[in-house]
């Protein structure tokens, strides 16, 4: 027989939100689905005082990356485009 119900699960503890009338020593599984509501947060977001350090460091280690050659974008174009005709031109 399979059921489901909502419960909450606090300090290592699950609160069904309603009883379950299950004889005593029943054995069951126990999904858990998280789902986002008020006041549930799944992942600690950062308050507006660590989001600049984050966002620095995020951008320091971005610079310090290896980065993509510069490109000049005409010539890219014009090797792009060698291969195939320009569509409403003959040249």
């Amino acid at each position: 027989m399979a059921i489901s119900i909502q419960a909450t699960y606090r300090a290592g503890v699950i609160y069904p939100d309603q009883p379950l009338q299950l004889p005593d020593d029943t054995a069951v599984v126990v999904t858990i689905v998280p789902v986002a509501g008020e006041g549930a947060a799944l992942v600690d977001q950062p308050t507006a005082a660590q989001r600049g350090p984050l966002m620095a460091a995020a951008l320091e280690r971005l610079a310090a990356s290896p980065g993509r050659a510069c490109v000049d974008p005409l010539q890219w174009q014009r090797e792009a485009r060698e291969d195939r005709p320009l569509p409403g031109r003959d040249d």
